[in-house]
């Protein structure tokens, strides 16, 4: 979250700089984005807090218990590499 508010203004410092920045912001636009993105937001923050409380969990367990489940997580994500690449 942090790094995209830092990218924001670099970026468009970047593109104003090569001149691809409009030069005018539309607010009816701009509210729009806000309204569309907005839920895609909170989805992927309740999503990382979710995960970064169940690896909590997971850790407490012990380091032999969270790097079995990094293992885990690693096979089933090979296994599932194949289907997304057939997509």
């Amino acid at each position: 979250m942090v790094s995209i508010a830092f990218t924001v203004p670099v970026s468009s410092f970047f593109l104003k700089r090569v001149g691809l920045l409009p030069l005018k912001f539309d607010i009816p636009i701009l509210v729009r984005l806000v309204r569309v993105g907005a839920p895609a937001t909170v989805e992927r923050l309740i999503f990382s807090l979710g995960g970064s409380l169940y690896i909590a969990v997971v850790t407490r367990c012990g380091a032999v218990a969270t790097a079995a489940h990094q293992v885990g997580v690693r096979i089933g994500s090979l296994i599932f590499m194949p289907v997304f690449l057939s997509l």
